[in-house]
Parts: C-alpha cells; sequence; structure tokens
C-alpha cells in the first residue's frame, strides 16, 4: 500500500503495483480502433456513391444541353411523324399508279396475214390481200380510237429521214377495242404484177400505220401506236413463174421492223402532230 504522506511511494504489495501499472497503461495509451479497414470501406463507399451521383448529374446536363428540352423533342418526334405520313402518301401514290398502268388500254399491232382473191373462174389468183391487227392487252377499253393501214409500194424504202406523212395514205377510220379484244383493219390489196415487181427486185414494198386512242383512265394523255415493217424478201412455195396460176402456191415474205416509225405514246417523232388530228 502508498504511504499515508507520500502518494507517490509504491506499495509494498508487488501484484499490487502491477495492476496499478497496467492500469495506468490503458488510461495513457487508449485502445485502438478494432476495425479501421471496415470504416475506411464504409467511407469509401459513401464517397463513390456521391460520385456516382455527381456523374448521373452530369450526364443529364450533357444530354440536356444536346438534344434540349421536352419541347425540342417534341418538335422532332412531329417532324418525324411528318415525313413518315409523307413517305406512305407517296407509297400509296405510287401503288396507285402502278395499277392503273396495269389497268390500263395497251394496243399493239398483230400481223401481217395473207389471204388470196380468186378470180371468177376460181382457177388463178387474181390478186392477195394483206392484214393487219390491232390488240388490246390492258383491262381498260380503249376508247375514241382511231386508225390507219397503209402499204407503200415504188423506188421508196423507209430509213430514219423517211417522212411517212408525205406518203401516200388511206383513210383513218375510227375502231372499238374492248380489253383483251382484237381488231382487224381492212387488208390492202396487192395485185399480181405489183407482187411480180417486188418478187424481181423492181420495186420495194413496206407497210405502216398508226393508232391513237385514250386508254381508259381518267387523266392520261392521248396514246399513240405506230408500226412500220419491210419487206425484204418474197418466197413462192412453187417458184415465182407458178405464183399465180397454181392457187396452191403459197407466198412467204419476210418483215423487219423499220427503222423509223415503231413507237409508242411521246416517244413518237409526230406524236403532237397525231395526237391533234382527231
Amino acid at each position: 500500500m502508498s504511504h499515508p504522506d507520500n502518494p507517490n511511494q509504491p506499495n509494498g504489495n508487488a501484484a499490487q503495483r502491477r495492476r496499478e501499472k497496467r492500469a495506468q497503461q490503458r488510461l495513457e495509451f487508449p485502445v485502438e480502433d478494432e476495425k479501421p479497414a471496415q470504416r475506411n470501406k464504409q467511407t469509401d463507399e459513401g464517397r463513390n456513391s456521391d460520385n456516382k451521383g455527381d456523374e448521373h448529374k452530369n450526364m443529364l446536363q450533357k444530354l440536356k444541353a444536346m438534344f434540349g428540352s421536352a419541347a425540342h423533342w417534341t418538335a422532332a418526334f412531329t417532324g418525324v411523324l411528318c415525313l413518315f405520313t409523307a413517305l406512305l402518301a407517296y407509297v400509296s401514290f405510287e401503288a396507285n399508279r402502278l395499277n392503273a398502268a396495269n389497268q390500263r388500254a395497251i394496243v399493239n399491232f398483230n400481223g401481217p396475214m395473207f389471204g388470196k382473191k380468186m378470180m371468177p373462174d376460181g382457177k388463178k389468183v387474181k390478186s392477195y390481200l394483206v392484214y393487219y391487227g390491232w390488240s388490246n392487252s390492258g383491262r381498260s377499253p380503249a376508247k375514241n380510237a382511231f386508225t390507219q393501214f397503209n402499204d407503200s409500194v415504188g423506188d421508196r424504202r423507209p430509213t430514219k429521214d423517211t417522212d411517212f406523212s408525205s406518203l401516200s395514205q388511206r383513210d383513218t377510220l375510227p375502231l372499238i377495242l374492248g380489253p383483251g379484244t382484237m381488231f382487224q383493219v381492212p387488208p390492202v390489196e396487192l395485185t399480181v404484177s405489183q407482187l411480180d415487181d417486188v418478187t424481181s427486185g423492181k420495186q420495194h414494198l413496206f407497210f405502216w400505220g398508226w393508232v391513237t386512242y385514250d386508254d381508259g383512265i381518267p387523266g392520261s394523255p392521248r396514246r399513240l401506236t405506230e408500226f412500220c415493217t419491210d419487206v425484204t424478201s418474197v418466197d413462192w412455195s412453187g417458184g415465182p413463174s407458178m405464183a399465180h396460176d397454181d392457187p396452191a402456191n403459197t407466198m412467204t415474205i419476210n418483215t423487219p421492223p423499220c427503222d423509223k416509225h415503231n413507237c409508242y405514246d411521246d416517244t413518237c417523232n409526230d406524236y403532237s402532230e397525231r395526237t391533234k388530228s382527231e
């Protein structure tokens, strides 16, 4: 125990002195935090959470600066909607136009076809009849249609410089041509002497014609189809000497298209002239 007059005087009991010394050390040196790593971790997590919150705010501010406010988004959406509406209207227009193109009347020529005209006794051929026809491959009738079918026998040959309006022409005829039907124009009659001259090369022969019509679709322009076929050779099954004496003798001609006057609508050079004539 301590001396009553001297408090610093050590006790005589050694065990008591050791206990007092340990108690004094605990007072002078406080116990360290038992979990410093855990406290630091919590502090770091809080700091990271604050940093992420700041990043989100910064990102939102950047997006707002880039894309603007809700009013800007509404305006942009309205613009896109208008664009898609215009595209749908265009697609619908094109679909209607293609459907009309598939439905409209489309007139093409067919021929030539041949027939014989016999002498009264029926033993010899008097002349040959050449037929051409018009066919409508469309699904609408060809309305207000007019046609002309001509032949040329002489020195002229159909070239790119040929002025067809200066050639001899037959009467212009009206015609009715329903969808999927054919119209046969009155034939051209070629005499025996003409065919003899063509066979020998003394004269040249070609056929040409045209048709104008309305295609049955409201608002469509006036339609025009022109054709020209040249006769480059004439052959007889029994030979030229038997061409007219033997009714069984048949004629075969080669008729390639001419270099000019095979066209449709406004691709024809005389479109304006032809469509104004009716």
